[in-house]
């Protein structure tokens, strides 16, 4: 038997959200777990809810608190906590399934007393953040540990740490205040020799209105001086580091007014901010501007292109590189960021305007961002098309859509506008689905079918041997399985496999071009080593196909998989499902093809064609 792991979860007023918290723990790869929900004087349907899976799975026990501090779930839930290793959770949010598998194995190979783990931070809608790595892991003494803690702000959550359940005290959160874990994360540390630091991400922290109103800012700021107090009462020289910290996060407080979700920045606010950065923005772009404009050899611009951490947007650009590289070999590419131009700056789109020449081909990036899913990155691509309209422009394959209430017919009305105004653009789209909407609502468009760009991207090769099943599912508004179908879904799986990795075609933070192909290596590689894929991402797929994995493709909210499918459908390792019927079926079925061999049907061909429709613009 492994070591038993105690995970108390704190059950506040949100029915909404318990059960995706509760499936995320059950399904966890590691079976040795003590789940303790403590009630937090919770609504009667939270009650109802904790009591079934109580009668539903030995492992969970339900504490009953109705006093109504924050606190007294926790320290019930230390009182009753039985595990060599202790975790916290709140109701609202979830884990990744491979969490304590991972957790309890780095405790062990490195003997540490306590591990910080990184964690996301989720929209209501599905976006998620974190903070970029610095290093994958490092063993931290006490002092280092709390060195770190003050300089990166991550002083206050006790969710995003693992414990040795014999330096946890009972009754350790102080009663009555609403930002408990402030008061006590350093004196957690000070009880621990050494610390260890992960940068991978596990816990995944829902940005509610519970989360913004509950408490005053004043008693978190209060917190974070007891804190500060414990570290300078056993390390007095690291005054410096605590006055920064105090300084840093009262300059934050008093900036924000409202809300204790306020960043831990120190940096500039509202339009100063705001302003800086556009003026920063424009500088850049002068001077890109003087460099292009110097060279006389023909451009090809790929313009919009992504600087955030989705990765089958990054793998785009590699395909449209590889694309243009290939079949425009006269041409330079040159690749004008999203986040370099701003579309309500007039400025900027004079820059842009001024770098291009006769005989420049311009692209719009592709992805699936024309529509209402992305209204930021579509409202900036549809605004360089009508300041560049007199341009020849093309789109590389994009999927459509919008959505059927006033917003989205809003939209498509202007873009129906503004594409009209265009006489040289080429729409082209990556599944039928968007290219049937396309001939119906943009007539007079010039429009194609043609492959996903990253298509072009030739077969990964591994040496590695294969080992276990790896999930890449959305969390996103494009997701289409509930918490019934994950758990149908992991349990099928833990049947056939002894291991089960979980990751994400997205990374959550910003990345360099350098950075995002060395990412994209690192997950081909993930995927190259694993027996099995399970996905609702389209990109998921294509690196699964480019990788020789057999894959599982669940459909999703965009008909963009279901369409893209058709261009890989001949690969028998790759299988569309719409849900989870038929599910071991088909993974029986993926598996045992034993010759798997990436191709894409007819794409030197389509390529070939697409060329001469760009060149005859």
């Amino acid at each position: 038997m492994e070591a038993l792991v105690s995970t108390i979860v704190s059950v506040h007023k949100d029915e909404k959200h318990l059960e995706r918290c509760i499936y995320s723990l059950i399904d966890q790869t590691y079976s040795d777990l003590e789940i303790i929900l403590a009630d937090d004087n919770s609504s009667e349907s939270c009650q109802k809810l904790c009591d079934k899976w109580q009668s539903m799975d030995s492992r969970i026990r339900v504490l009953r608190k109705t006093d109504g501090n924050y606190s007294d779930p926790r320290n019930a839930g230390l009182k009753a906590a039985k595990g060599e290793y202790v975790l916290f959770a709140d109701s609202d949010d979830w884990l990744a399934i491979d969490m304590t598998e991972n957790l309890v194995m780095h405790m062990k190979e490195h003997n540490a007393d306590m591990i910080i783990f990184q964690h996301y931070e989720m929209l209501p809608n599905g976006s998620k953040s974190r903070r970029a790595p610095t290093v994958d892991k490092k063993l931290m003494s006490q002092k280092e540990a709390l060195q770190y803690v003050l300089k990166s702000g991550t002083v206050n959550p006790v969710w995003n740490k693992m414990y040795k359940r014999s330096l946890v005290p009972d009754d350790y959160f102080p009663v009555g205040k609403s930002h408990e874990d402030a008061y006590v994360s350093a004196g957690l540390i000070l009880k621990c020799d050494n610390v260890l630091y992960l940068d991978d991400a596990y816990y995944y922290c829902l940005q509610n209105s519970r989360n913004a109103v509950r408490g005053s800012i004043n008693e978190r700021l209060d917190g974070f001086d007891a804190c500060c107090n414990d570290i300078l009462a056993k390390y007095p020289e690291m005054n410096a580091d605590v006055k920064a910290f105090r300084k840093k996060v009262k300059k934050a407080f008093s900036k924000s007014g409202k809300s204790p979700l306020a960043k831990i920045t120190g940096k500039l606010s509202g339009s100063m901010k705001s302003a800086k950065k556009q003026y920063s923005m424009l500088v850049q772009l002068k001077k890109r501007r003087k460099k292009i404009s110097a060279d006389p050899k023909k451009k090809f611009f790929i313009l919009c292109t992504p600087d955030h951490g989705n990765l089958g947007d990054r793998a785009l650009l590699v395909g449209e590189d590889i694309f243009v590289g290939k079949y425009f070999p006269d041409y330079e590419i040159v690749h004008i960021e999203h986040n370099s131009i701003s579309r309500r700056n007039p400025s900027h789109m004079t820059q842009l305007e001024r770098m291009i020449k006769q005989g420049d081909i311009l692209a719009i990036h592709a992805g699936g961002n024309i529509g209402t899913l992305y209204p930021g990155i579509h409202m900036k691509q549809e605004k360089i098309i009508e300041k560049l309209g007199g341009n020849k422009m093309l789109i590389f394959p994009q999927t459509f859509y919008y959505s059927n209430d006033e917003t989205g017919r809003k939209m498509l009305e202007q873009t129906k506008a503004v594409y009209a105004q265009h006489k040289n653009l080429l729409v082209t789209l990556r599944e039928k689905i968007s290219y049937d909407y396309v001939k119906e609502n943009f007539p007079g468009v010039k429009c194609e079918v043609l492959p996903d760009m990253v298509m072009n991207i030739p077969s990964f090769e591994s040496e590695s041997e294969r080992n276990g099943a790896f999930i890449c599912l959305r969390d996103d508004s494009e997701g289409t399985l509930g918490n019934e179908e994950k758990h149908i879904l992991v349990s099928v799986l833990k049947e056939r496999f002894d291991k089960i990795a979980v990751g994400d075609t997205n990374v959550g933070y910003a990345l360099s071009e350098k950075d995002a192909n060395e990412e994209l290596r690192k997950l081909w590689q993930r995927m190259a080593s694993s027996e099995i894929v399970i996905t609702d991402r389209l990109h998921g797929m294509v690196f699964a196909a480019l990788t020789q994995t057999p894959c599982i493709i669940v459909n999703s909210l965009s008909p963009k998989i279901r369409g893209c499918y058709e261009w890989i459908k001949d690969l028998e390792y790759v299988a569309f499902v719409d849900g989870t019927e038929n599910l071991r079926e088909s993974i029986e079925k993926v598996m045992a093809v034993q010759k798997r061999e990436y191709r894409v049907t007819k794409l030197d061909e389509t390529n070939r064609h697409f060329e001469n429709l760009i060149r005859n613009l």
